[in-house]
């Protein structure tokens, strides 16, 4: 016994690495087992039979269109805002695009406007086929579709005759005999059943199975069998696709789905283009009434103030008129001055018998004549003096003549001296007039420049705004969607997305050799018996 397990295991070790190995006796050991490789092709030929034969096929049904990847905006007559940075274009346009195309919303209205939650299948011996889009009959539900779509149920009629029908539960049993077009009462309310041209050639006895299946439910499943995509990375063309048994409908459901699709976004622009006018229109009659007060402001700012329409002007010839008043008080000044010094030297000791400045520019005659006369006689005086004394009567009559005109000096110069005040102090009161005019001249520029400023401002906005309104008035009437369509969905262009019918018996046939083949070699690989003398003689080598 011991030989014998150290003979099998010292065959299995040749087995494994592989010595002396011979491809025909290994060719033979597959070839004496021929009939488990026939039984198995045999077994999986035939699974494969009713697989294909049992199994629904499904279709796959597409169509491309191309986005437009500009931002609608300007479209819209909102460009404008969308400059001024109240509008966010940032966004993906193309993966916004694609998301509308798969809301929830659009699919319901497309499921809504086909029925397609209304299913009608004829039953077949083995399978039952889905009738679209002209079934034998044609189910009218009476209540509303708030109820409906929120109802699941599923009816079972048999076809009597080209008037009658009958109502069948599950198992095959008649509820009840109707007729076409009558109403009658189901556990979702009432209902009646007509016929359609396709009932003639169908045959009696036929039963047609009506599927009704709840709205919320029918847009998930068509939500979650639609795949909408770009081609090519950063691409604005997009394929819509869904695979589904019946090439109709799904044609039927693509096709509406990007008709409803670019009538949504035609409509959505023009709500916005209306919306944007009616926004624009209430603006501009605002800007028009604040328009409308600034302009009354400016208005009555300036007669209240007494400005003119150039303050420029206004304010230089006040500007020349305050520097000509300037020049007046500073000439007096100095002719007051002149009077003050004249009066002091006149009156001091030293004036009384000294000659006093002439010729300064006083206008008054008299005085100038008495200032030339004061001069000639003190000059007389002197030239007396130097030969004679103050006592000489010639003397004193010239001292007597300087003492009278000295007084009349006095005096005049002090009338002079007060007719000057009087002029200063009108001077000086002109001179704050015109000051204070200067003064409040820049903020009266100011206070119109900021009314003037808010005015323009107000113009060009509202001339900004029409222009606007009219281009959202043009836009709201000229207005086209978003995509463009390529290639509509086709039954041309369907093709089956089940493996095909010479994939799956290749596919059989290879698994049913393989099968056997791999149990073959197992089962030799794990051979630990003596056979035959020829597996001894394989692995020793005495005789």
């Amino acid at each position: 016994m011991d030989l014998n397990n150290n003979i099998g295991a010292e065959i299995i070790s040749n087995r494994k690495v592989g010595s002396n190995f011979n491809l025909k006796a290994e060719f033979k050991k597959y070839l004496k087992k021929w009939y488990w490789f026939c039984i198995s092709a045999l077994i999986f030929c035939v699974l494969a039979y009713f697989y294909v034969r049992y199994t629904v096929p499904l279709y796959n049904v597409s169509a491309t269109i191309a986005i437009s990847q500009e931002d609608n905006i300007s479209e819209y007559g909102l460009a404008g805002f969308k400059e001024l940075g109240f509008i966010d274009e940032n966004s993906n346009n193309i993966e916004k695009e694609i998301q509308l195309l798969k809301s929830r919303t659009l699919i319901k209205s497309v499921i809504k406007k086909l029925d397609l939650n209304v299913q009608y299948f004829t039953e077949g011996k083995i399978l039952e086929t889905e009738s679209y889009p002209s079934p034998p009959i044609e189910i009218n539900f009476l209540e509303n579709d708030s109820i409906i779509d929120l109802k699941s149920e599923t009816f079972f009629v048999r076809i009597n005759s080209e008037i009658s029908y009958s109502l069948l539960n599950k198992k095959g049993d008649v509820l009840d005999y109707y007729s076409f077009g009558k109403k009658n009462k189901t556990n979702i309310g009432d209902v009646i059943i007509t016929p359609n041209s396709k009932l003639a050639e169908t045959p009696k006895g036929s039963i047609i199975k009506i599927k009704l299946t709840d709205v919320k439910s029918s847009v998930e499943s068509y939500r979650n069998r639609l795949n909408v995509f770009t081609i090519n990375k950063g691409s604005s063309v997009v394929k819509v696709s869904m695979n589904d048994p019946v090439v109709d409908k799904a044609t039927d459901f693509i096709n509406t789905l990007i008709d409803d699709y670019e009538k949504e976004s035609i409509n959505h622009k023009k709500r916005i283009s209306n919306k944007t006018a009616e926004f624009l229109k209430d603006r501009l009659n605002l800007i028009s009434n604040e328009l409308t007060s600034v302009e009354g402001e400016a208005a009555g700012y300036k007669s209240r103030f007494g400005l003119s329409s150039d303050l420029n002007a206004q304010a230089e010839r006040v500007a020349s008129f305050d520097s000509q008043n300037a020049q007046e008080i500073s000439e007096n000044e100095t002719k007051l001055r002149l009077i003050t010094s004249m009066l002091g030297f006149i009156r001091s000791n030293d004036g009384k018998n000294d000659i006093i400045p002439a010729n300064l520019g006083f206008n008054d005659p008299s005085i100038n004549s008495n200032v030339s006369r004061y001069n000639a006689l003190i000059t007389q005086r002197k030239r007396l003096l130097k030969t004679s004394s103050v006592i000489n009567p010639v003397v004193l009559n010239i001292d007597e003549q300087i003492n009278s005109i000295r007084q009349f000096l006095i005096s005049s110069f002090n009338s002079l001296a007060s007719s000057i005040k009087i002029t200063l102090n009108s001077l000086r009161n002109k001179g704050e007039y015109f000051s204070g005019k200067l003064y409040v001249a820049p903020k009266r520029q100011m206070d119109l420049k900021a009314i003037e400023r808010d005015k323009i401002v107000k113009e060009e906005l509202y001339l900004y705004l029409l222009q606007k309104r009219e281009e959202a008035e043009i836009t709201s009437h000229i207005t086209v969607p978003n995509s463009r369509i390529i290639d509509r969905a086709s039954i041309y262009g369907a093709y089956e997305v089940n493996s095909s019918k010479k994939i799956i018996y290749l596919g059989a046939l290879f698994i049913s050799f393989f099968i056997p083949f791999l149990g073959i070699y197992l089962n030799d690989l794990f051979n630990t018996k003596i056979r035959s003398l020829k597996d001894v003689e394989e692995v020793l080598s005495v005789p």
